[in-house]
């Protein structure tokens, strides 16, 4: 029996996931008469493999020509998927490629879910959106607006919307240019962005866009309402600004912005452009995803 291998590779990463390492990589090896393939995979949070054959002779794929795998974390083991060669086949073949996002494939969120506002309550916040630069330019694209941006005033903390797991980390390197009054300008040596994965399969990307420095690192826990980032720099001639995309991995491999509605002093609400509102709490949405420990540690 003559066997073949043709392979190549097409690495995928997202906008969203931008600026930071490769985390996973997949290799084949031949086991018997079958292909098994093989993950590493050192990074933090839940990503989705898209595992492809252009070309499959010889051999059975029981998920035919695509197989859509998830990769949690931690990640425990090596192996996940095996080609079984087909009896009597006088040639096997197969040639495949991967992708790879980050994110749970085709997560459902609630859209009643209850977010906190980034602030501690009794401190104010305005809201305003967070555009996508090709619109700005006058290009056409499919989601005009990322998320929300949060104007603070005479606070220094930014506190997170939902209970998670960090899964990424990466501190600014300088402290961002001070513009001229009435001009805004960030870049991106000064952000600090951090990404808490949900237990739904969301992620939130809290972006600093005035220099600020993450209290957490990747693998912590947080819970809704702890304190997530502080700004290190005072900016006298603008508000001290967070940015928030809220996303899902959706069923066409396309992240997915959502907009959610926020606990405020005035009850839940779906945030206004330009708008100030106050942040606040309660037990019941701050325990929702806790687990019996953390309910006991924080006397809940």
């Amino acid at each position: 029996m003559k066997r073949k291998l043709l392979l190549y590779f097409v690495i995928s990463i997202s906008f969203i996931a931008q600026g930071f390492s490769q985390k996973l990589e997949v290799t084949s090896r031949y086991e018997d008469r079958n292909v098994v393939f093989d993950a590493t995979f050192d990074g933090t949070g839940t990503y989705t493999l898209v595992l492809s054959f252009s070309e499959l002779q010889g051999y059975k794929s029981r998920s035919g020509r695509q197989a859509i795998i998830n990769i949690p974390s931690p990640f425990s083991g090596n192996s996940i998927y095996k080609l079984t060669e087909i009896d009597g086949a006088r040639t096997s073949t197969y040639r495949y490629s991967y992708q790879y996002f980050q994110g749970k494939y085709n997560a459902k969120p609630d859209e009643n879910f209850p977010y906190l506002l980034p602030v501690k309550p009794g401190n104010n916040v305005r809201v305003f959106w967070l555009e996508n630069l090709e619109v700005k330019l006058g290009k056409s694209v499919a989601d005009k607006i990322l998320g929300a941006t949060f104007s603070y005033t005479g606070v220094d903390t930014v506190y997170a919307i939902r209970s998670g797991q960090v899964v990424s980390v990466k501190n600014g390197t300088r402290d961002r240019i001070i513009p001229e009054a009435g001009t805004v300008y960030y870049d991106e040596a000064s952000q600090s962005l951090i990404e808490v994965e949900h237990k739904d399969g969301t992620i939130a990307r809290y972006v600093c866009m005035t220099s600020g420095k993450s209290l957490l690192e990747e693998g912590d826990r947080i819970i809704a309402g702890q304190p997530l980032a502080v700004f290190t720099q005072k900016d006298d001639n603008q508000e001290m600004k967070v940015g928030i995309h809220l996303f899902r991995l959706g069923k066409k491999f396309e992240y997915e912005v959502i907009m959610p509605k926020y606990y405020t002093d005035s009850g839940l609400i779906q945030p206004e452009y330009g708008k100030e509102y106050v942040g606040a709490s309660a037990k019941e949405i701050v325990e929702k995803e806790l687990t019996k420990k953390e309910k006991k540690n924080l006397n809940l």
